[in-house]
């Protein structure tokens, strides 16, 4: 139901099942994850942290604590429950992105690099993950690559806005100031809230 986002369905069965269940970690778990579906993250943070005190080495809720940890930006918790689910499940692709993304919000460049680098020998057309890259290296000051993986990204979905906007802060950062205003026009218009790429394109014109 859920892949197929029927959420309110989902819901139901979800209250079936705690209704039978109740306070099972399972049960728990599958509504703090409809809840994370349905935008209600404070509440799913709330249940998946009753899950871990009662099933602390439950592997889904450590991976969606983490996940929930890392938009919270409590990024310390989301490095040590991350910590655990790949050394459970080291081949497990969304945790080590998000693992990535960690290293990025603690502002840790190199780290970021080197828990990125083997990601990209094994899913080098992921698109998120080219993305995530550009701004890996641009944090590591490597422009050229920086610029390399933001433009691969904007090529594969020409009409996502954040990654036509984060090319652009590239090439500008990199030298680059005519193509990155246009990379930065392009994403403006492409933002239904723009407001992200018009002031780069702002303190870009003011330089």
């Amino acid at each position: 139901l859920l892949r197929q986002n029927k959420l309110e369905a989902a819901q139901a069965k979800v209250a079936e099942m705690r209704k039978a269940l109740g306070g099972h970690p399972l049960a728990v778990y599958l509504q703090s994850y409809v809840n994370v579906r349905n935008g209600k993250n404070d509440e799913a943070y709330e249940g998946i942290q009753q899950v871990l005190r009662s099933a602390p080495d439950y592997l889904p809720a450590q991976l969606l604590a983490a996940t929930l940890q890392l938009q919270r930006q409590d990024f310390v918790q989301a490095q040590e429950n991350l910590n655990k689910v790949i050394a459970r499940q080291p081949n497990l692709l969304l945790a080590r992105r998000l693992l990535v993304s960690t290293y990025v919000g603690m502002r840790e460049p190199g780290r970021a690099l080197e828990a990125l680098q083997p990601l990209l020998k094994d899913r080098s057309d992921d698109v998120g993950l080219l993305n995530l890259a550009g701004q890996v290296y641009a944090m590591n000051g490597d422009f050229t690559r920086s610029e390399e993986y933001c433009g691969r990204a904007a090529a594969a979905d020409p009409k996502n806005a954040q990654y036509r906007t984060r090319l652009g802060v590239s090439r500008l950062a990199g030298g680059e100031a005519e193509q990155a205003f246009h990379d930065l026009e392009a994403a403006s218009a492409l933002y239904s809230d723009s407001t992200q790429a018009d002031s780069t394109l702002i303190m870009a014109h003011l330089r």
